[in-house]
């Protein structure tokens, strides 16, 4: 048999009222527990306590992934201002402009530098041998190596989109630099004005049912009454 301390439980009952105040049939039946009531609610009290713990547990274990995976990209953007800060001290004879390539190479002695040449482009089998690896210089100054470039592009093209609704049966699709925006048909708007529309006309035949009349008729004979268009 399963017991649970009521004191240990921490279980409070709410006291009664005085008999004058009280809106009862019979004070004494209302009053008299059964045997195993206070058992039960210190059970029900204990499980409910369970479960807030478990509940506050698996929140601040969601928390704790969250922050893991915010201290590897912290970790992340890091490393990447570090390589971005190395490659511009990395010697070059031209003036860097975004959006180009530049190619890093190594010599035996240690010196690092950038050309805009590609390793087969120099028909040396040296440059072979000293090239490291092949870099796109972005819009922020920052490095993107060549085997990210179609990621980043294809990321920052989904970030560009922009997409316009004017409520009607078309979209306006398109990015920041486009002059004129792709328009597409809005399915959304056009299913919602096609299920008004089945409505309104089941509304409709339903009024003309149950009177024998179209709904506006009042508007229909207004619009018949030659005094309206100055007919006598």
């Amino acid at each position: 048999l399963y017991c649970v301390p009521l004191f240990s439980a921490g279980l409070k009952l709410v006291k009664p009222r005085e008999d004058g105040s009280r809106l009862v049939v019979s004070a004494r039946q209302t009053d008299r527990p059964a045997p195993d009531d206070l058992v039960a609610l210190a059970q029900q009290l204990t499980s409910a306590r369970e479960l807030v713990k478990e509940r506050a547990c698996d929140r601040l274990r969601g928390i704790a992934e969250q922050m893991e995976h915010l201290q590897k990209a912290a970790i992340k953007v890091l490393e990447e201002a570090k390589r971005d800060e190395e490659l511009h001290r990395v010697a070059c004879n031209m003036q860097k402009q975004p959006g180009r390539i530049y190619h890093l190479y190594r010599r035996g002695d240690g010196s690092s530098y950038f050309s805009l040449l590609a390793p087969e482009e120099w028909a040396k089998e040296e440059k072979l041998k000293e090239y490291v690896a092949s870099y796109r210089l972005e819009m922020d100054r920052s490095w993107t190596p060549m085997a990210d470039v179609a990621k980043r592009d294809r990321s920052m093209v989904q970030r560009e989109t922009i997409i316009l609704d004017n409520g009607g049966y078309t979209l306006k699709i398109g990015t920041s630099r486009d002059i004129e925006p792709r328009i597409i048909p809005n399915c959304i708007a056009k299913a919602k004005a096609d299920r008004k529309r089945e409505f309104i006309a089941d509304e409709q035949s339903e009024c003309v049912d149950k009177t024998g009349e179209p709904a506006n008729l009042q508007e229909q004979r207004c619009m018949m009454n030659p005094s309206i268009f100055g007919i006598r």
